[in-house]
């Protein structure tokens, strides 16, 4: 079954892509096994390409999303590929920073075992040009139980640009993406489509990699390395037929938030205080202070921060990325949590046509039969949009209730 999915994967690949690969041989002369390979991750595509080169010899176990696994394509792959996944930190609750803490250690044991280990990071792909891991723990929790492992850090480019990438500045889904590239390829007789350069280079762990000097020291040296020559946001063409070819193109417009905490009452300013206290040990913050490179928190203790927020003030919050400085943490508390990235703008499809048809009512006898009814007439009407799923049909929201029926219930 591997050896059927990665064929697929590299015919599916070499459609659009160009991959150059270097390093893999020395990687390949040191040995398979045991092996926490860390790669950076400009977009939603870069784990299929990394997963099929290393898939001949190496055949690396990736850490993912619960989230990804129970809602795309992956959950049917989960057993043959062996997916290690992590909770969702923004639906788990008290239970989340556990849970990660149990994956980590399984990841741990499988390296002991001779398992190879394909771990990012960041945790979430390029919001720019370059990597920013944040206040990610995951790698030094993981040197900590297993001083001994052997790192091999993994540098692509030629990413960033791509439709699976954020270079938009928003992002959607793997999904999302995957559609039109299908229709691409028939486009350009299979073969003919413009090819995107990629560059995957895999280097093992160089002699100053600060592995016993924490989180940060280990952060900031594998951000340096994953930032060596980035490379602008790069259009490629869709189709031979297209005029200009490939260029840079404008990067995405920062987004800035402004988040003015004065008004925060004193007795929740002074909880939100006590509580960072606890977890830090300093007695004063300022309110533009981060929580990740001020203050040294990482993310497992930033989601314990979330659901501690959520338990106290009885707020709710999409996510614990939100949590960004001790200002973003008073306004949570009283109910004004921001987002962290613009919003995106409505599509064409949500806007349909003046529609003149006579209104009727079904006669049913309860409400979900006349909801199936009026999509059983209408079923590519546009029904609810969000900022996550973008337009959603009736049909689309049936088959995806249908696909989760068995959660569900």
């Amino acid at each position: 079954m591997y050896s059927i999915l990665r064929f697929l994967a590299k015919i599916f690949l070499l459609f659009r892509y160009r991959i150059k690969v270097k390093g893999l041989e020395d990687i390949r002369k040191g040995g398979t096994k045991g092996i926490l390979f860390l790669p950076n991750h400009p977009a939603l595509i870069d784990p299929v390409i990394v997963t099929s080169v290393l898939s001949g010899d190496f055949q690396p176990r990736a850490l993912i999303h619960e989230k990804q696994v129970q809602t795309t394509v992956l959950k049917h792959l989960q057993k043959p590929l062996r997916f290690l996944s992590l909770p969702n930190m923004g639906i788990s609750g008290h239970t989340s920073k556990e849970k990660v803490e149990e994956q980590l250690r399984n990841c741990v044991t499988a390296l002991q075992n001779g398992d190879n280990i394909l771990l990012y990071p960041a945790g979430r792909i390029y919001r720019s040009k370059k990597e920013k891991l944040r206040a990610s723990g995951a790698v030094q929790r993981i040197i900590q139980a297993y001083p001994d492992v052997r790192i091999v850090l993994v540098r692509t480019r030629g990413l960033w640009g791509s439709d699976f990438s954020r270079a938009k500045g928003y992002q959607i889904s793997f999904g999302e993406g995957l559609r039109p590239h299908i229709w691409h390829i028939f486009a350009n007789f299979l073969f003919f489509m413009p090819k995107r350069e990629v560059t995957i280079e895999f280097v093992e762990k160089p002699a100053d990699f600060p592995q016993n000097e924490g989180k940060e020291a280990i952060n900031r040296y594998m951000e340096d390395f994953y930032n060596q020559n980035a490379l602008p946001n790069t259009y490629v063409p869709y189709g031979w037929w297209e005029s200009g070819g490939t260029r840079a193109i404008a990067e995405p417009d920062s987004y800035t938030i402004t988040e003015d905490a004065t008004q925060v009452p004193k007795e929740v300013r002074d909880k939100v205080e006590a509580k960072l206290r606890e977890l830090t040990g300093r007695e004063h913050f300022h309110d533009e202070e981060t929580l990740g490179t001020d203050l040294g928190l990482d993310s497992l203790i930033i989601a314990e921060l979330h659901y501690w927020l959520q338990k106290e003030f009885n707020c709710q919050m999409d996510s614990p990325e939100n949590l960004r400085t001790v200002s973003s943490l008073m306004l949570a508390a009283i109910g004004e949590s921001s987002g962290t990235e613009p919003l995106k703008p409505i599509p064409n499809n949500w806007f349909i046509p003046e529609d003149k048809t006579v209104a009727s009512v079904y006669q049913c006898d309860k409400i979900t039969d006349g909801f199936l009814y009026f999509a059983s007439q209408h079923p590519d009407k546009p029904l609810f949009a969000d900022q996550l799923k973008g337009v959603l049909t009736y049909r689309q929201l049936i088959l995806a209730i249908l696909a989760l029926k068995d959660a569900i219930a």
